[in-house]
């Protein structure tokens, strides 16, 4: 007698998935982009990239990244251990992670707006270059790609395009802001939680703190389409592994 094979687990589209609609997405890859990656995000995120088709070779994708911050930070600690001992974390990148990690070990109270600016110091440990304030530089897989951030009612988002031979442009800019936009207009439904608009207030668009970037970049090193984050388990915390 042998024993059957397990069932390979099936993929199970993430909540991220529901944060942009169809005719969002077609209208910034012009052409429909409906097909879904199956992806493992990072622990406390949830995370969607779409394609035109799973039978072809992907030319272009969009990209997005959602958490609610509060249930993120909770998984944070083993992720930003592994960043800071990356050896391509730079030095100013490196100070400010390890006072984050102060932080989050300290208190249980921090507000979404300091939960939004660690997970974007996290996020550039990973490879995200900013450019300009919520707009970072990237990849998703190998293509290069534009990404904008935004941190509103407790939700962290970052929605990304990015295609083959593709050079930064302002429209591009404007088309992914546009698509962080829709999405956190969507995530607090989706993905629950965040402070009111009275709680909240002051609090801008999570790119607009002041960090040092010498650091290699998010979508570059930032996780890639097929990227799994299987490492950041709790019992992974103190491991200097590779992030990307």
């Amino acid at each position: 007698m042998t024993e059957s094979s397990p069932e390979p687990k099936r993929f199970e589209p993430s909540d991220a998935c529901k944060l942009l609609t169809s005719e969002e997405r077609e209208a910034v890859g012009r052409m429909t982009m409906d097909a879904e990656i199956p992806v493992i995000p990072i622990k406390g995120t949830q995370e969607c990239i779409w394609t035109h088709s799973l039978n072809q070779p992907a030319r272009s994708a969009i990209r997005i990244i959602a958490s609610n911050g509060q249930e993120w930070i909770k998984a944070a600690r083993p992720q930003i251990v592994r960043a800071i001992a990356h050896p391509a974390t730079s030095k100013a990148l490196d100070k400010k992670l390890k006072e984050a990690l102060v932080e989050i070990a300290s208190t249980d109270d921090l507000s979404d707006k300091r939960i939004c600016e660690i997970y974007l110091l996290f996020a550039e440990s990973r490879g995200m270059q900013r450019s300009e304030n919520n707009l970072y530089a990237g990849a998703i897989g190998g293509m290069p790609a534009v990404f904008a951030a935004s941190c509103d009612r407790g939700s962290v988002i970052m929605a990304g395009y990015g295609e083959y031979g593709m050079r930064g442009s302002i429209a591009i800019n404007h088309a992914v802001v546009r698509l962080v936009e829709a999405a956190n207009e969507r995530a607090p439904d989706v993905l629950g939680g965040g402070e009111t608009d009275e709680q909240e207030q002051g609090d801008g668009a999570a790119g607009e703190e002041d960090t040092t970037n010498d650091e290699d970049e998010s979508p570059s090193p930032e996780p890639s389409p097929s990227d799994t984050d299987e490492a950041d388990s709790d019992n992974a915390s103190s491991d200097g592994g590779d992030e990307s």
